[in-house]
């Protein structure tokens, strides 16, 4: 099964919004948002996290796996840039899933997919 998610950028790019730490920490981890911030336009990085993060709840609800807490979903990146995804949530460690990720000027995508 496949999970898969597609937002649009401006849905981080409100200046009041992404400015507001409270709401970007129910989504993100410390290293998300520092990676993020990082770019010169966040709001593209923060998206397309943000579309991997759906995409995976939606595989993890094939396997009859509810999970809810945006923020115990990380995206990070190997030694070429390559995307990976981390469960932090103790119940999930054992679950591996593969990811792809991309997003251009306006929209984000992403699909997710459980390795097993």
């Amino acid at each position: 099964m496949l999970g898969i998610d597609i937002e649009d950028n401006s849905r981080f790019e409100n200046k009041d919004r992404v400015k507001d730490s409270k709401f970007l920490e129910k989504i993100f981890t410390p290293s998300e948002l520092d990676y993020c911030f990082s770019k010169s336009n966040p709001s593209g990085s923060l998206c397309a996290r943000f579309c991997v993060k759906e995409a995976v709840i939606k595989v993890l609800s094939y396997k009859g796996i509810k999970h809810s807490k945006l923020n115990d979903i990380e995206v990070y990146h190997g030694g070429l840039g390559e995307p990976y995804v981390r469960l932090l949530d103790d119940t999930l460690k054992n679950i591996e899933i593969d990811i792809s990720i991309s997003h251009d000027k306006t929209k984000s995508i992403a699909i997710a997919q459980i390795k097993n």
